[in-house]
C-alpha cells in the first residue's frame, strides 16, 4: 500500500466520521446508540439502573449515564379573556409591542410579555407540572484507552466500522 498523504488521510477521517455518526447520533431510530440508549432506560425504569461501564478485553474505556429531569413546576402565560386580551391589544402599549410581533404569532408574543414580566389585559400566568424522568444519556469514552484495549485488532476493528452495516 502506498502512503497517505495529507488529503487523503483527512478523506480516511471523513469516512469514519461519517459512518461512526451514523451509529452513534443520538434519536435516530435503529441506529447502534439508540439500541443501546433503550436498554440502558428500560433497565433504568425497571431496577434503576442508571449506567453502565463500557469494558474492552477486560479495560474500563468509558460509561454511558441516564440522565433525567427532576420534577417540577413550569409558569406560563395564557390568554383567559380574548376581549380583553384584544382591548389591551389597542391601547398605546399593546400597539407598540404588537409591531415587534404579527397577529399569527400569538403564543410568541404572550411568550415574549411573560418573559418581559408584562401581564397584559385578559392574561393570568397558569402553572402545570412538568414531569421528571429520563431526557437522554451521556456517553464518555477515552480514546487512548480504546486504543490501549484493542491493541493489535485495531485495524480490523476500524475497517469492519467502515464497510455499511459491518457493524452487524
Amino acid at each position: 500500500m502506498e502512503e497517505i498523504d495529507d488529503l487523503g488521510r483527512l478523506a480516511v477521517y471523513q469516512a469514519l466520521m461519517k459512518r461512526v455518526g451514523e451509529q452513534t447520533k443520538t434519536h435516530v431510530e435503529g441506529n447502534f446508540r439508540a439500541t443501546v440508549d433503550d436498554q440502558l432506560v428500560t433497565d433504568y425504569y425497571d431496577d434503576g439502573t442508571d449506567r453502565r461501564r463500557i469494558k474492552l478485553n477486560g479495560s474500563e474505556v468509558g460509561t454511558l449515564t441516564v440522565k433525567t429531569k427532576k420534577d417540577g413546576t413550569e409558569t406560563k402565560l395564557v390568554v383567559e379573556d380574548r376581549a380583553a386580551f384584544a382591548a389591551w391589544l389597542d391601547t398605546d402599549e399593546g400597539t407598540e409591542a404588537l409591531h415587534e410581533f404579527e397577529r399569527a404569532h400569538q403564543a410568541e408574543f404572550i411568550a415574549q410579555m411573560a418573559r418581559e414580566g408584562e401581564l397584559p389585559d385578559g392574561c393570568s400566568y397558569v402553572e402545570s407540572h412538568v414531569p421528571g424522568g429520563v431526557s437522554g444519556t451521556v456517553l464518555k469514552v477515552d480514546p487512548d484507552k480504546v486504543v490501549s484495549a484493542l491493541g493489535a485488532a485495531l485495524p480490523d476493528t476500524i475497517a469492519g466500522l467502515l464497510v455499511e452495516g459491518g457493524d452487524e
